[in-house]
């Protein structure tokens, strides 16, 4: 998997306060995932999220981490069709 290629944890009592981006998360990231034994790569994602703008206590909440398992979570959903539509085959143990 390829490094993050910004990763910014902010400041949230700026954006609880001020607001307009100051403080703001960003997470920016190329995942790749490549099947271990194969080495058959099973997909790209480009990850770009970022706190909501106008700040306030849904900016102030938000963190990379949450950015990371919500891109987790939707690459797994994926990688699961794939598999049950046939474009990924089943690994052999």
């Amino acid at each position: 998997m390829a490094p993050p290629l910004h990763y910014d944890e902010g400041n949230a009592t700026l954006r609880w306060v001020v607001g307009f981006n100051a403080g703001n998360v960003n997470f920016d990231a190329t995942l790749q995932l490549i099947d271990g034994g194969s080495q058959v790569v099973l997909g790209t994602w480009i990850v770009d999220k970022n706190s909501w703008a106008l700040g306030g206590g849904i900016a102030a909440t938000q963190t990379p981490d949450e950015f990371m398992a919500e891109a987790a979570s939707k690459i797994g959903v994926e990688l699961s069709t794939s598999r049950k539509t046939g474009r990924i085959g089943k690994q052999q143990r």
